[in-house]
């Protein structure tokens, strides 16, 4: 039986940033993704994204991060998972899905959102649209083209203001009087000619892709001409906490409990990323860094 310091679950960014510091520190490790593709949520929503929140970097593309995180980090096994987990003489018997059996002192949950779905743009033109979308995979299909942004958070502005760059006009619309996103990017979308229109609700798409808009306030309508629309409305977590973390203290929407050294309710298993959950948590790249270097701290040493 293969025997382990730490089983890392999860191979987004902060599962893989502890296994880049496990294989520095020549700790036995294995990293397991039950997906056949590693990078987590960057790489699954928005691989060509500019990350600002990345420690020691002022900006950064989100695939360049998980390129520069898979390098040297030799023990990862893709579309691999739990079956069950066994305490057992202060150590844990694990049994993945692959009919292997290791034994691990620690464990770390690094399993980010885990499922979830986009909520959507709720008017029935929209649905099946090519040129609608939720996830932004490739920047160069914005080039030279005409794109609204939906949305008022941190996403939404963020992607304005680095669309400004390539497409020929970008115009941002939210329902709210104010945008919840940093004064420093929001300030960005008048340096970058955004059209920011405020108290504005999507009403209806009319042919020739122009979407009307309705004014929340005065009820007049104004119409945009589009090539894309990319909403950013935020998802919904879905479905049930995997079963072989039965036991462990979670939220009611299922983020894992954990205290100030991200320990949960059980010793020795751990949780960082966006799966934990803790009095003011910022979820954000940089914070998984950090909760992952709280553990490595207190449980690896430097010898």
């Amino acid at each position: 039986m293969e025997k382990l310091d730490f089983l890392i679950i999860g191979a987004g960014p902060s599962g893989m940033y502890f296994a880049k510091k496990c294989q520095e520190f020549k700790k036995k490790y294995k990293l397991i993704e039950k997906k056949k593709v590693i990078g987590g949520q960057p790489m699954a929503l928005y691989p060509d994204k500019i990350v600002y929140d990345y420690p020691n970097t002022k900006e950064i593309i989100s695939r360049q991060i998980i390129k520069k995180l898979r390098k040297g980090i030799k023990q990862i096994y893709i579309n691999q998972s739990v079956k069950k987990i066994v305490f057992k003489n202060g150590k844990f018997d694990v049994f993945l899905t692959k009919e292997q059996k290791i034994l691990a002192d620690k464990i770390v949950i690094a399993t980010g959102l885990g499922s979830f779905s986009f909520n959507p743009l709720m008017i029935k033109e929209a649905k099946g649209k090519e040129n609608i979308i939720y996830s932004v995979k490739n920047v160069r299909m914005f080039r030279n083209k005409s794109v609204i942004v939906l949305g008022g958070g941190d996403s939404a502005v963020d992607w304005a203001n680095q669309l400004t760059k390539i497409a020929a006009a970008v115009t941002l619309v939210h329902r709210r009087e104010e945008l919840r996103a940093s004064q420093s990017d929001i300030s960005l979308l008048k340096k970058n000619n955004v059209e920011l229109l405020l108290n504005w609700t999507p009403d209806r798409l009319i042919v020739n892709d122009t979407l009307s808009i309705r004014n929340n306030l005065t009820g007049s309508l104004r119409q945009i001409p589009y090539d894309y629309i990319i909403v950013q409305y935020g998802f919904k977590i879905e479905g049930a906490i995997p079963s072989f973390l039965r036991g462990i203290k979670v939220t009611s929407n299922n983020k894992i409990i954990v205290d100030k050294n991200q320990q949960t309710n059980i010793t020795n298993i751990f949780a960082i990323g966006d799966c934990c959950f803790y009095d003011n948590k910022e979820n954000t790249m940089a914070s998984g860094i950090n909760e992952a270097d709280k553990i490595l701290s207190k449980n690896i040493s430097k010898k």
